[in-house]
């Protein structure tokens, strides 16, 4: 499309113009098998809400949320020592107000708002602590009201939870979290 005064055209669909970013190395801390495998009850339980909300399902993401909370509420927080035992508490403590306020939310459009802060929450507890599996963090920029949304996805393939069906490859992977 060209523009008269010679500069880029704004078509209401702009990612950004940024690239995906290299695989970032990220020092996380290491945790015993037992928080890991803890871990991997929510990543697994997250994953599938995210994937309800991508299939524009609301029924099936309260569902998924109930999954994700109890597999929360069974990490028993002294698995984590130390620093680890702070970085756990602050995010879980987010996330189990978090998930309240999902099971709470009165259509698919409020449970997409507050996935966004559940998705903040996961991808600093990935960032942290590395996932059990390889994750992806995806950006779409229109997100949020046009002030961007990240989420994690276990595939490169952009499959967008906050517009579903009607937006589903706007986005773009942002960054890649290897596995421990």
């Amino acid at each position: 499309m060209m523009n008269p005064t010679g500069g880029k055209v704004n078509t209401g669909h702009n990612h950004g113009g940024g690239s995906m970013e290299q695989s970032q190395v990220m020092e996380s801390k290491s945790i015993s098998p037992e928080a890991q495998s803890g871990l991997a009850g929510i990543f697994d339980a997250y994953l599938a809400l995210k994937n309800d909300l991508v299939h524009d399902d609301y029924s099936k993401s309260e569902k998924s949320m109930k999954a994700f909370q109890n597999s929360l509420s069974r990490i028993n927080m002294s698995l984590f020592k130390g620093d680890n035992h702070n970085v756990w508490m602050k995010h879980s403590s987010t996330l189990e107000k978090l998930t309240k306020k999902f099971l709470v939310a009165e259509d698919i459009g409020s449970a997409r708002d507050v996935f966004i802060l559940i998705s903040e929450q996961m991808i600093m507890i990935a960032q942290s602590f590395a996932p059990n599996k390889e994750l992806f963090v995806q950006y779409c920029p229109m997100a949020d009201r046009n002030n961007g949304a990240r989420w994690l996805s276990e595939s490169k393939v952009v499959k967008n939870p906050y517009f579903g069906e009607a937006m589903l490859k706007c986005g773009e992977v942002t960054e890649e979290l290897h596995k421990q």
